[in-house]
Order: structure tokens, then C-alpha cells, then sequence
């Protein structure tokens, strides 16, 4: 016969999820409609915070541009051909 192990880890990680399970519940049933609230909040964060990353993405590409405008200016200007 094989060595049996123990299940104590499985059995704590039942627990703690059935426990978190049973804690979730507890606070919708507690806040009620400040759910809503929190919900539409969260909704409208996401959809701000999206924007912020669209323009995170347009500033890098500006100063990629940019970088790029002016590196090509200071080779026009020691007499080194620029390729297009």
C-alpha cells in the first residue's frame, strides 16, 4: 500500500472559499444598494481609466516622433544623409 497523504491543505482551501463564499453574501445583504452604486462607479473607472491608457500610448508615440524629428534634424545638420 502507498503512503496516504494528507488533505489538510485542500481541506483549509474548501474553507477559506466557502468562508469567502459566505462572507461575500454577507456584505451584498449588508451594503444592498450601495452595490449598485460601487458597480457603476467601477464601470465608469474603467471606462475613464481606458482613456487614460489610449493616451499614454498617443504621449509615447508623440515623443517617439518627436525623438525621431529631432535626430534626424541634427543629422541634416553635421552634413549625414537622412533615409526616409
Amino acid at each position: 500500500m502507498g503512503v496516504r497523504r494528507s488533505h489538510l491543505l485542500v481541506n483549509i482551501w474548501w474553507t477559506l472559499w466557502i468562508l469567502s463564499l459566505l462572507a461575500d453574501r454577507v456584505s451584498y445583504l449588508e451594503y444592498g444598494d450601495a452595490a449598485d452604486d460601487i458597480h457603476a462607479a467601477v464601470g465608469q473607472t474603467l471606462i475613464h481609466e481606458a482613456i487614460h491608457i489610449a493616451a499614454a500610448a498617443l504621449a509615447i508615440l508623440v515623443v517617439l516622433r518627436l525623438t525621431r524629428m529631432q535626430h534626424e534634424k541634427a543629422l541634416a545638420r553635421a552634413g549625414v544623409p537622412v533615409e526616409a
